[in-house]
C-alpha cells in the first residue's frame, strides 16, 4: 500500500510581502500578479492583498495588473 502525503506550507503575509520586495529592487521593473503568484504559490487573489498592503504602506505603486517599486523604497535598501 502507498500513502501519498502532501505537505502544505502555510506563509505569512508579512514573508509574502518581504519577499515580493526584494524582488521588486532586485530587479527593477513592473512585476505582474500573476508572476509573483506563481513565484509566491499562492492565488492571484492573496497576490492582490499582498499588493494591497504593500501599496497601503507606499512601498510599492500599483499598475494595472501589476505593480511597481516605489522610488522611495529603492532608497530604504
Amino acid at each position: 500500500m502507498i500513502i501519498a502525503l502532501k505537505y502544505v506550507i502555510i506563509v505569512k503575509p508579512i514573508e509574502r510581502q518581504e519577499k515580493i520586495l526584494r524582488w521588486l529592487k532586485a530587479i527593477d521593473r513592473e512585476w505582474f500578479v500573476e508572476e509573483l503568484a506563481e513565484k509566491l504559490g499562492v492565488s492571484n487573489q492573496t497576490t492582490r492583498r499582498d499588493l494591497t498592503a504593500l501599496e497601503g504602506a507606499g512601498s510599492i505603486i500599483r499598475t494595472l495588473g501589476g505593480c511597481l517599486i516605489n522610488d522611495s523604497e529603492k532608497m530604504n535598501t
